[in-house]
């Protein structure tokens, strides 16, 4: 069984959240600072609650189904390198120039969830 360190290192090693401050800077440049504040909390509440219902609901999916672990782990191994594979080929194809419109909404909750 995985110690809660080692979760929290597989998922911030995998997911990147260094990776996504960059974008949320690009994308709030021409907001506020106390409004980029809200839409970074309701981003992150909205990310917590998504993670946990996922969590509770794919348990219980889990226990329901009868899915065995080895299953998961082959399917989640699958997974992971597919996306690994898809990374490693971004880089043969041409760069993309359509850049994303800075966040301009009237509430937090619709630029946390665009």
């Amino acid at each position: 069984m995985a110690e809660p360190a080692q979760i929290f290192t597989f998922f911030f090693v995998t997911l990147g959240p260094l990776k996504l401050i960059g974008p949320f800077a690009f994308r709030t440049r021409a907001v506020d600072l106390a409004r980029s504040r809200q839409i970074a909390l309701w981003a992150f509440a909205v990310a917590t609650i998504g993670v946990v219902g996922g969590g509770l609901l794919g348990r219980s999916l889990l226990a329901s189904w009868r899915v065995s672990l080895p299953a998961l782990q082959l399917s989640g191994g699958i997974v992971f390198f597919l996306v690994a594979l898809r990374h490693l080929l971004e880089q043969y194809e041409p760069p993309r120039e359509a850049a994303e419109p800075p966040l301009l909404p009237a509430a937090p909750l619709a630029a946390a969830t665009p």
